[in-house]
């Protein structure tokens, strides 16, 4: 979860794939405390069900999420601990946009080759994961990152 690398899509389709289900659960929230008049006992337990749904899905996010950020500034041949200033206000916002925007180096880097591209239209119908590792295996004839130039002379 925490190699390789993730293109700008990869990432944009991940944080959907994350933020998408809460949105979802916060807007049910709000519409069954609307449509419910009782304060008493059903409050109660709707309230503890979300509560319940919203801690265990932050706990996911939280783990998902960082992953998603360390395999994108590899993208860009940069260290994933860069991902430890998402933890600042202020500057996660400006490191969250170069993530969004900046694009990746092209062929190998330090950590890898780049994924293959996937389709959107797979990734939305869910053939494809955008969380999980993809194709990461080098075409034939490919050398290894790190080592350019170490063929026979």
């Amino acid at each position: 979860m925490f190699k390789g690398r993730l293109n700008r899509t990869g990432f944009v389709l991940g944080n959907l794939y994350l933020g998408v289900p809460m949105l979802v659960a916060i807007i049910l929230y709000v519409i069954s405390i609307i449509a419910i008049h009782d304060s008493g006992a059903i409050h109660s337990m709707i309230n503890i069900v979300f509560f319940l749904f919203g801690a265990v899905w932050s706990a996911f996010n939280i783990v998902a999420s960082l992953g998603m950020i360390i395999r994108r500034w590899h993208d860009m041949n940069k260290t994933g601990w860069l991902a430890l200033l998402h933890f600042v206000p202020v500057v996660n916002l400006v490191t969250f946009l170069i993530l969004l925007f900046a694009p990746g180096t092209q062929g190998p880097n330090d950590y890898g080759f780049p994924k293959s591209s996937r389709k959107f239209i797979d990734v939305l119908l869910g053939s494809r994961n955008p969380l999980l590792p993809g194709d990461e295996q080098p075409p034939q004839g490919t050398p290894k990152p790190g080592t350019y130039g170490a063929g026979p002379m």
